[in-house]
C-alpha cells in the first residue's frame, strides 16, 4: 500500500490529533526504516504502550524490538487482534504471544502484559 492510498488511511474513530507523531512503516517491525527509535529517544520516551494488528508478525515483532532497543513495553493484551492463520484461531494466537511476550526482558527492560481497562495514558510534557 502506498501511503495516502485508501488502505492506508486511519478510520475515524482512531484518527490522530493533530499533534499525533505519524511514523509510516512497511515491515512487520516498526522500528526498521522508520526513524521511529530516534524520535521516541527525542520526546524522552522510554515506555511504550502496544497494540494493534496482526499478533503474530507486528505485535510479535514490535514487542521483542522495543525491549531489545532499550524500551519497558506494556502489552494491551486484549488490544491486539489477528486472523485464523493454519490450524491456529486467532483467539490461540493472542492468547499464546500474550503468554509468551509477557515477562519478556532484554537486560533491565521488560515487558508486562496488562488488559486495556488498567492503561492509563498522561500526557507527557518535556522538561
Amino acid at each position: 500500500m502506498e501511503v495516502g492510498t485508501p488502505g492506508w488511511l486511519f478510520r475515524d474513530e482512531v484518527a490522530p490529533r493533530d499533534d499525533t507523531v505519524i511514523v509510516h512503516k512497511r515491515s512487520c517491525d516498526s522500528f526498521h526504516d522508520t526513524g521511529l527509535k530516534e524520535r521516541l529517544v527525542e520526546l524522552g520516551v522510554d515506555r511504550l504502550a502496544i497494540g494493534g494488528c496482526m499478533t503474530q508478525f507486528c505485535i510479535d515483532t514490535a514487542t521483542r524490538r522495543a525491549v531489545s532497543l532499550g524500551f519497558d513495553v506494556l502489552l494491551i493484551g486484549d488490544g491486539h487482534t489477528t486472523a485464523d492463520f493454519g490450524a491456529l484461531t486467532a483467539e490461540q494466537i493472542i492468547d499464546h504471544h500474550n503468554c509468551v511476550l509477557s515477562g519478556f526482558s532484554a537486560g533491565s527492560k521488560t515487558v508486562r502484559m496488562t488488559p486495556s481497562r488498567m492503561v492509563e495514558f498522561r500526557e507527557h510534557r518535556a522538561q
